[in-house]
């Protein structure tokens, strides 16, 4: 009515919308796990985190994309949601952990934790086993998450995680022995990481000259290697001392520009065994040494 304090003609209702919904991520890297029986070959569980701090639904997607080391492969790879089922990720990534639309209620976060079991690639560098400051692909366990919230614009949000490449030392140890004192020696080669013995070879067969070999053994980087052998009867015997040889070691690093310092020369005599000095390994080191035994020669004068 258009007369001032007539009855109402109708009657509307009107709904509110809060559009204002928003969501935060986060993530972060926990560190790498060696897989039992697989020295080259880590677990890395990353964290994901959507929240959403507002009073309104949000609904959003969300990929995950490792950025790795050059020198790191992915092995396999898995994710869970708020400690449910783990569901297998194929491929190298992107991987999509959800696809549009997910709704989170205002005040709630979900977790997601991606596990990538990694493999170190042999012949490789450690220049960019290193995270960078911001995280950066290319650089050690780089991996990044990107939400999209499904509203005006597509606002997306990112976050990164990131843990350093755990770049291991491959070395190797052979023996060669060119000559016998007596019919029944056998020589043992040992190699120590950290003071404990981790691999040996030994000698065995009457003919000349005789070989054994360690084979490649991958240790952690940073461990401290020690190379000693001793003489034992027909392989077995006690541990004696290589009185009656001349032994002489050599050493080559395939890692370019390592700052190790490899042993060499003839070692030192210790109780029943020769030794060499111990020395600490570089991350990424390839070393080969070889220790060759000669008889002494006879003392005529």
């Amino acid at each position: 009515s258009t007369t001032c304090g007539g009855v109402a003609q109708s009657a509307s209702t009107y709904t509110l919308v809060d559009d204002d919904a928003s969501i935060v991520l986060v993530k972060n890297a926990a560190a790498p796990v060696a897989v039992s029986g697989q020295p080259t070959q880590f677990d890395v569980a990353y964290t994901v985190v959507v929240s959403n701090p507002t009073l309104a639904t949000a609904n959003y997607s969300l990929v995950d994309t490792p950025g790795f080391d050059p020198d790191v492969s992915i092995v396999s790879a898995a994710f869970t949601l708020n400690g449910g089922i783990s569901t297998a990720l194929t491929g190298s990534g992107p991987w999509t952990l959800q696809p549009p639309s997910r709704a989170l209620a205002g005040g709630a976060a979900d977790t997601y934790i991606v596990t990538v079991r990694i493999g170190i690639n042999r012949g490789g560098s450690a220049i960019n086993d290193a995270c960078t400051a911001p995280s950066a692909s290319g650089n050690g366990l780089h991996n990044s998450a990107t939400a999209t919230l499904q509203t005006a614009g597509n606002p997306t949000f990112v976050a990164s995680g990131c843990r350093n490449t755990p770049t291991p030392v491959w070395v190797t140890l052979r023996k060669s022995l060119v000559g016998r004192a007596l019919a029944s020696d056998q020589m043992q080669v040992r190699i120590r990481s950290a003071g404990v013995v981790v691999a040996t070879a030994t000698t065995s067969g009457a003919a000349l000259p005789a070989s054994a070999s360690t084979g490649a053994v991958v240790l952690p980087a940073g461990n401290t290697l020690q190379f000693e052998e001793s003489v034992k009867a027909n392989g077995t015997g006690a541990d004696q001392a290589p009185s009656s040889y001349r032994p002489q070691m050599t050493c080559t690093n395939a890692t370019a520009g390592s700052p190790t310092i490899l042993p060499a020369g003839a070692g030192t005599a210790v109780s029943t065994r020769q030794e060499w000095p111990a020395f600490a390994t570089s991350a990424g080191d390839d070393i080969d040494c070889l220790i060759t035994n000669a008889l002494r020669s006879a003392d005529l004068r």
